[in-house]
């Protein structure tokens, strides 16, 4: 592959990693794609590679190459420093459960004690909200909008939603 770091960027330079090694074992192997997902992160595919059993080459329709964007596309560029305090809550979050059970009482008062300004603890409240197409679309998460590193918000949705379906499984939130 002959990709420029911007472009490695692009496509997900670190999801990208450990096909190199794949594709230089396989060589020259069809590949079939199960299924594909594109988000707001990155896309997720299932590839599934065979030997080819054909006598000559493939045949039928060369999809057209990706056309990247050339320029200014980095997923994974530093927040800017101004955006410190939310990235600093929703590291916190993921690793403080008792933060987590805070938040689900009382996320204005977190937002508050973190220094969170008006569009940062507007999209704080988005966390608990599984209904935020983001993560399932090209948009890009209400917190990544306000200042939030993208993989850094994807994993605190993880962490945090999850938490509050087992307070809902238990009974202890609405």
């Amino acid at each position: 592959m002959n990709l420029s770091a911007e472009q490695l960027d692009e496509v997900g330079n670190t999801e990208m990693l450990p096909w190199y090694p794949m594709f230089g074992m396989l060589g020259a192997v069809p590949a079939e794609l199960i299924t594909y997902q594109p988000t707001w992160h990155h896309g997720h595919a299932v590839m599934r590679f065979v030997p080819n059993k054909r006598k000559g080459p493939p045949t039928g329709e060369i999809p057209p190459p990706y056309n990247f964007h050339q320029g200014g596309f980095e997923f994974y560029k530093h927040p800017p420093p101004a955006a410190y305090n939310l990235n600093k809550v929703l590291y916190e979050l993921r690793h403080h459960q008792d933060l987590r059970l805070r938040f689900f009482k009382d996320s204005k008062s977190v937002a508050k004690d973190f220094g969170l300004n008006e569009k940062e603890a507007e999209a704080f409240e988005t966390l608990k909200d599984e209904g935020v197409d983001a993560l399932r679309s090209l948009k890009p998460h209400p917190l990544v909008d306000a200042g939030a590193h993208p993989l850094g918000t994807l994993m605190c949705l993880v962490v945090v939603q999850a938490e509050g379906r087992r307070l809902k499984a238990a009974g202890q939130l609405n």
